[in-house]
């Protein structure tokens, strides 16, 4: 081999040895989150609705990712724990999806779309002014065009929600079971959220109607609240 091509071979060598393996290739989807350290609660949702596959092998891919405050606020929202929360895994897989694009769409791209259809078939909608991007017409892109090996990440600082005709459907509680509700403990319902409560009351009201039994639901009444429903339910 002459001289000068066994110095190109050589330093072509070098130069690939010099650069980091990450440098040459990200991680995939998830590993580029497990690497950021703020998302912890996406890679939980991801996990608990079976997606892992998805985000790992699939592409290319458009995510965007609301890191760990935005998910805790959107639960605090709803009253919902995380645990609460990833319990519901059909939910959690419907949320999401929401959340992903097919393909690769960088900022560039997106300014310039009116819209971006999602893997879990809803839209979300895009704007753009300023040089900045805002989905659904309040939810920002806080931080744009994280690379990974299979997609691109934008980072959100709100999680987003379905159009409200889907968003009670995909994150909003539903009442649980009312025979499993009123066995809990007297406090747990009373710190229940408002709009449970609520609805709680109301399911029982009707319940009592039915026997033509009137009565003024009030907080002093839950012990008596739980032992007349529960019999009502049990002779139905």
């Amino acid at each position: 081999m002459p001289r000068l091509l066994r110095l190109l071979v050589l330093a072509l060598l070098l130069i690939g040895a010099a650069v980091p393996a990450s440098a040459q290739t990200p991680p995939d989807l998830i590993g580029v989150l497990a690497a950021d350290g703020r998302f912890t609660l996406l890679i939980a949702a991801i996990e608990a609705a079976g997606l892992d596959d998805l985000f790992r092998t699939t592409g290319p891919l458009t995510l965007f990712a609301p890191h760990d405050e935005a998910f805790a606020a959107a639960l605090s929202s709803f009253g919902l724990t995380p645990e609460a929360f990833l319990a519901d895994t059909e939910r959690v897989r419907q949320l999401v999806l929401y959340h992903v694009v097919e393909g690769f769409a960088p900022t560039s791209l997106l300014a310039g779309l009116p819209s971006a259809m999602t893997v879990g078939g809803a839209p979300i909608t895009v704007t753009s002014a300023n040089g900045a991007v805002i989905l659904n017409g309040t939810v920002d892109v806080v931080a744009p065009d994280i690379a990974a090996s299979n997609g691109v990440i934008h980072v959100v600082d709100t999680v987003l929600l379905p159009p409200p005709d889907d968003e009670a459907a995909v994150l909003k509680p539903y009442v649980p079971d009312l025979e499993t509700l009123l066995q809990r403990p007297i406090p747990d319902l009373a710190l229940a959220p408002v709009d449970v409560q609520a609805e709680l009351f109301s399911v029982i009201e009707t319940l009592l109607q039915r026997l033509d039994t009137p009565v003024v639901l009030i907080f002093e009444d839950i012990q008596w609240i739980r032992e007349e429903s529960l019999l009502l339910l049990r002779r139905m």
